[in-house]
């Protein structure tokens, strides 16, 4: 018994001896005991052995491979050592977030001299600043290469009302476990693998790119969305040897320019001499971890002062709107014996709707997104394109003769195996599509983004439009809609139908848009309209408001927040035809030609010298040009959406017209010019937008340059806020409008808001113009229109936007031309404004 005994307990002691020596992993971060800030680049050491890790940015670690009987130590400069044995962290710290303090330590010295050094890191910086002309991928004058993107999205931190919520209790196959048992569960939105062959060329310019093979997998209206091209710009246009690095549309100072001296605290944190030299490691972080800035680390050369890699990512504290977390990575590769190009871009990001310390409506969950840019066969100064025809001009050698096809497979180029959640990403997504929440859901995230409510073949809206109110009309309800691309490919056709209660009268409107070309924005278009106008409304806000289909005040919210009754207003009964021609990226014109009727208005009746008259028409041709150089956009079907430029936006307007009313006819020209720019200025940002134009001939006051005015309390961007409805008129005249954001400048420092992420917004407002009365004929003008008579028209604006990340309110003061009532003179007016 005895010996059974024995025998048995034996058995047990192997047993724990086995169970001990499996092999675990622990996680955690490391903290100053004192301050409580977490360390970075702390060393953790397996004691007896070669393996450890080192702690990241943050201060976070992660070692594998363990065993009870292993003791790590943890060490770094200027703090004690410390040893921690596996086995008693064992059953209380495995599987959890181990927090290590580590405590300074502090020796008592003699009295010693210290004379003043540089910090050598900034030695480093300056000479990697020096020599950027030459290690610059960027400095070639041609450049040939292939890019893999891997992108994939998804949503994390997923809340139980969405993973545990009755809908998916039998779709639990869609959400996606993670590999690391610290991460949530995640819910599929995107997976895209995209080759493509890139031809680059600074004189002539040509920024060219072919597809070769795409695989795609997305959620709902992503899945037709063009995005390929975003997502591939978001890392292929970021070069640190830039001295800024727009992103976002904010501006990021550099770590590796001189400028970034003035941001930035620098320190060596590794050096490794090799044949070729020496090879530094320099840690980076913000002087001030509000401002928009990077931290992180780089690997340089001396002999060259080349970067051969580069880690960046925005600070915790860094109040970037919606962006949660943001993580680069850059790595080059010599092409040959001297010159670097990129090797691999890595970008990692989380997204969330809403900061819940900034808002209390934040939801719990976050966007996830992880983009890789592989590139390869990269060549440089091989050989010359000719712009005007670039495609005949350039062979693609992965492009098979027959019918176009490519003859490429992702396999082949894949420089890395997918890992197990991109795997598992496309099953997810087919499970995904075909759920009724989901497919409900895209349909409202369609109409809140377009207007319209999609239907198979008929699009109905936009619903802004649908009620309306003003003092001719009173409540006027709408009925509008367009064809979608699956009932008429190349063939668009609108159409609306409205009742005001007031006037009981009908207006309606119908068009149609044919498209001429698959490649090139070209196409034709018509239109019939009896409705409504404003009076002097020439269209010129359309020039400016580009992404706008609605550009006046046809919608709800303006009838809402309306300050004074909107009863400027005619009937216009008009015909239109017009030619839109896309001559190459950055260069389309647009050919129109219109005939009007218009009629006496409730408010605003026509006389010929104090006669009545019941209406007037007029004839015009006008072509728009618009110019843009290195611009963002995206388009389907009959749409087109501008995301920006770094360069100005230019619109030239050239009109030709005939009015006859009554006995009189006349011919007039018109020049309109407008000149639209944003840039950032260090770390805070200026819109201003010139306009000019001229009139030559005479015309009825209704063909004026009727000033843009602002009857609501609405903040206008590029109205005058302070102005009402045909107060001023010009002839000729120039305009500039001013809009600096200081991006928090001097919010960030005051300790009581500084958290709420309030930006400082300013606006100014210029107008100068003359009307010369002696070309106005025709009709008899009001007495109410003014002219500026060479008195600048002023308004100034001070205030706050990113109230709760969405709301701008601003203070406006009218500081010429002034109403007898001075409280009209002053007022404040607000906007919805979402920005980074």
């Amino acid at each position: 018994m005895k010996k059974i005994a024995i025998t048995l307990l034996s058995i047990l002691l192997v047993c724990i001896n086995v169970s001990a020596q499996q092999k675990i992993k622990i996680s955690g971060v490391i903290k100053d005991a004192n301050t409580k800030e977490t360390l970075p680049f702390v060393n953790l050491l397996i004691k007896g052995t070669t393996r450890g890790t080192t702690s990241d940015l943050d201060g976070n670690f992660r070692i594998e491979r363990l065993s009870t009987k292993d003791t790590i130590l943890v060490s770094a400069i200027g703090y004690k050592q410390r040893e921690y044995i596996v086995k008693k962290m064992f059953g209380k710290y495995i599987g959890k977030k181990f927090i290590i303090k580590l405590s300074p330590d502090v020796t008592e010295l003699s009295e010693v001299k210290i004379h003043p050094r540089e910090n050598p890191a900034l030695r480093i910086v300056r000479n990697i600043s020096d020599h950027r002309g030459k290690n610059n991928p960027d400095r070639f004058e041609s450049t040939d290469y292939q890019t893999y993107t891997k992108l994939t999205a998804t949503l994390t931190n997923l809340s139980d009302v969405i993973r545990k919520n009755s809908l998916f209790k039998n779709h639990q196959g869609v959400f996606i476990k993670s590999q690391d048992s610290t991460q949530s569960d995640q819910l599929p939105i995107l997976f895209m693998e995209r080759l493509t062959h890139n031809v680059k060329q600074k004189n002539p310019d040509i920024d060219y790119t072919k597809e070769l093979t795409q695989n795609k997998r997305a959620l709902g209206f992503l899945e037709d969305a063009d995005i390929s091209g975003y997502a591939e710009q978001m890392t292929s246009r970021i070069n640190f040897y830039d001295r800024f690095i727009e992103l976002f549309g904010k501006s990021f100072a550099s770590p590796v320019r001189k400028r970034g001296l003035m941001y930035y605290k620098y320190l060596i944190t590794d050096s490794l001499f090799t044949d070729d030299g020496w090879q530094y490691t320099v840690s980076f972080r913000p002087k001030n971890p509000l401002d928009p800035l990077f931290t992180g680390e780089f690997k340089v050369r001396e002999d060259s002062w080349a970067l051969m890699e580069i880690e960046a990512k925005l600070p915790d504290e860094a109040q970037i709107n919606f962006v949660n977390k943001l993580q680069f990575l850059q790595s080059f590769q010599y092409i040959n014996d001297t010159t670097l190009f990129w090797k691999t871009s890595r970008m990692e990001a989380d997204f969330e709707l809403l900061d819940e310390e900034k808002n209390f409506l934040a939801p719990k969950e976050k966007f996830h997104m992880r983009q890789t840019n592989h590139y390869s066969d990269v060549r440089v100064n091989q050989h010359k394109l000719n712009p005007e025809n670039e495609k005949n001009d350039f062979k693609d050698p992965l492009i098979a003769k027959d019918n176009n096809k490519t003859i490429v497979s992702l396999d082949d180029y894949r420089p890395e195996k997918l890992d197990l959640v991109e795997q598992q990403v496309t099953g997810a997504l087919d499970s995904l599509n075909n759920h009724w929440l989901i497919r409900t859901g895209d349909a409202v995230t369609k109409m809140i983004l377009t207007g319209y409510i999609e239907g198979k073949y008929i699009d109905y809206g936009p619903y802004t439009e649908w009620m309306l109110k003003n003092k001719v009309e009173g409540i006027r309800v709408n009925a509008n809609f367009r064809t979608s691309e699956d009932l008429i490919k190349n063939t668009m056709l609108t159409g609306q139908i409205g009742y005001g209660f007031k006037d009981k009268k009908i207006k309606y409107s119908a068009g149609v848009k044919f498209r001429t070309s698959e490649e090139k924005w070209r196409f034709l278009t018509f239109n019939y309209k009896d409705d409504l106008v404003k009076v002097g409304d020439n269209g010129s806000i359309k020039l400016l408001r580009e992404n706008t289909e609605n550009t006046g005040e046809q919608n709800i919210l303006y009838s809402l927040i309306s300050r004074k009754d909107i009863d400027k207003l005619v009937r216009d009964k008009s015909v239109s035809a017009g030619i839109i021609h896309e001559w190459k990226e950055g260069l389309v014109s647009k050919l129109n030609v219109s005939h009007h009727k218009v009629y006496s208005g409730m408010y605003v009746p026509f006389t010929v010298k104090n006669v009545p008259l019941a209406s007037y028409t007029n004839n015009e041709v006008s072509l728009i040009t618009r110019f843009s150089w290195d611009e963002k956009l995206d388009q389907s079907y009959f749409r087109r959406y501008y995301v920006g430029s770094l360069y100005p936006i230019i619109n030239l307007k050239l009109t030709a017209g005939n009015y006859n009313i009554d006995t009189q006819k006349g011919n007039y020209y018109k020049i309109r010019a407008t000149w639209k720019h944003k840039f950032n200025i260090g770390l805070t940002k200026l819109k201003y937008v010139a306009e000019a134009g001229y009139q030559f001939g005479k015309v009825p006051y209704t063909l004026l340059e009727v000033h843009r005015s602002n009857q609501t309390y609405g903040l206008a961007r590029y109205n005058f806020n302070t102005m009402n409805d045909m107060e001023f008129a010009s002839t000729q005249f120039a305009s500039l409008f001013l809009d600096y954001n200081l991006n928090g400048l001097v919010f960030k420092h005051i300790p009581l808001i500084k958290r709420w992420d309030w930006r400082e917004s300013f606006s100014a407002k210029f107008l100068q113009g003359q009307l010369d009365r002696n070309q106005i004929v025709g009709l008899d003008a009001p007495k109410t229109l003014k002219s500026l008579d060479n008195v600048p028209f002023i308004e100034f604006g001070a205030g706050v936007s990113n109230i709760l990340q969405f709301l701008r309110i601003e203070a406006i003061y009218r500081a010429t031309h002034q109403f007898e009532v001075k409280k009209e003179n002053f007022g404040f007016r607000f906007r919805a404004e979402i920005t980074f």
